[in-house]
């Protein structure tokens, strides 16, 4: 009798914790099985190319493409080094920075995205002038390198078949952005103690090259907004800037600074029930919100109509069931609208993630699947 007393009494507690309000055990309820990622690992930037998406992982590019009945995915080439980052499209290609795990040396190489995506051996960017690449970014046909280390930094530009140094940017920092717009170029650069680098205009001609005023603020993301003239920038501490050929204005929008959420950088734009909203991916927060328990992911800020940034709005915790447990734990390095509509998010460790409809019911994140 005592054993089953016990036992009812037990059970009552535990129907009255679940019914309680606690944030804590609001968000174990929201938990739902993270599957196994399709594309696992750290994965690189999305790239949408000629209507197909394409990401890479370790030594595989992955391709996300209509097959007629629908978009799937398929792993097309697996290559004899590591693919760090890719960019298109640059003279109607596809381009990748590889890391040759044996030397250590990086190169640049076109791939041919209409056999199976072998590499085109004839478009391997080696110049000898061009060391320790870092970086490679696409925007308006035009591939743009960064290379060197801590001590020198140099851009250059490649069209397809010539590459040309990038005149007044030596030594500007790392390259980690670029966009396009028809004032001209503008090129996002940074070094870990902030002393060179900032936000450089080119002209339509890529001749003329100034540095913005006091944009050397730790800026690691920029985005076009989606009226293909506003330039926006994001730095390190989540705030957003907007850019123009000569100067950068805070726009009075910011990440949550209880607890600190900082910007990964990632940035984009999407559709999500109804609304234009600009996605910020965040990293490394330095505390944990106590009644959430999660500090990575990304926040989002509401759009206008337009899709320009509305006055006195501000960054938000997304409201998507299990975020917190899921999407909410991993750092997002690179997020877009993929072709079919749907949200993906590659984590720094945890593969590529994305946002749907398909699980239990639920409109959540989970570890992307084969389709």
């Amino acid at each position: 009798m005592k054993k089953t007393l016990f036992i009812l009494v037990l059970a009552a507690f535990i129907l009255l914790l679940a019914a309680c309000n606690d944030p804590v055990f609001h968000m174990i309820s929201q938990e739902i099985e993270v599957l196994p990622p399709y594309i696992s690992g750290s994965p690189t930037n999305f790239v949408i190319f000629n209507g197909d998406m394409f990401i890479a992982s370790g030594h595989n590019l992955n391709r996300y493409r209509n097959d007629g009945e629908g978009y799937i995915w398929s792993k097309s080439m697996n290559y004899s080094h590591r693919i760090l980052q890719i960019a298109g499209p640059v003279g109607g290609n596809l381009y990748a920075l590889f890391l040759n795990e044996d030397n250590n040396e990086r190169y640049i190489q076109q791939i041919d995205t209409e056999n199976n995506m072998p590499l085109v051996a004839a478009n391997k960017i080696d110049d000898d002038d061009i060391y320790d690449i870092q970086s490679i970014y696409s925007a308006n046909g035009y591939l743009f390198i960064s290379a060197g280390n801590n001590d020198h930094y140099d851009i250059y530009y490649y069209d397809g078949i010539n590459i040309e140094p990038i005149s007044g940017v030596s030594n500007a920092g790392r390259l980690n952005g670029v966009v396009y717009t028809s004032s001209g170029y503008f090129l996002s650069t940074t070094r870990e103690n902030n002393t060179i680098g900032g936000i450089f205009h080119l002209n339509t001609a890529l001749t003329i090259t100034s540095v913005i005023p006091d944009s050397n603020i730790g800026i690691n993301g920029i985005i076009v907004l989606e009226n293909n003239t506003s330039v926006v920038a994001i730095d390190r501490n989540g705030v957003l800037h907007n850019v123009t050929p000569s100067s950068i204005t805070t726009l009075g929008v910011a990440f949550p600074t209880s607890p600190q959420r900082y910007s990964s950088g990632a940035l984009a734009i999407a559709n999500i029930e109804g609304e234009k909203r600009l996605i910020a991916g965040r990293q490394d927060s330095l505390q944990t919100s106590t009644n959430t328990g999660y500090s990575y992911g990304y926040l989002d800020l509401v759009l206008g109509i337009d899709g320009s940034i509305i006055d006195g709005s501000s960054f938000r915790e997304p409201d998507i069931r299990n975020f917190p447990s899921s999407i909410g734990r991993n750092p997002v390095n690179s997020i877009i609208q993929g072709p079919c509509g749907t949200i993906f998010a590659s984590t720094q460790k945890n593969g590529v993630w994305s946002l749907r409809t398909q699980r239990n019911g639920f409109f959540s994140w989970n570890s992307e699947q084969q389709q």
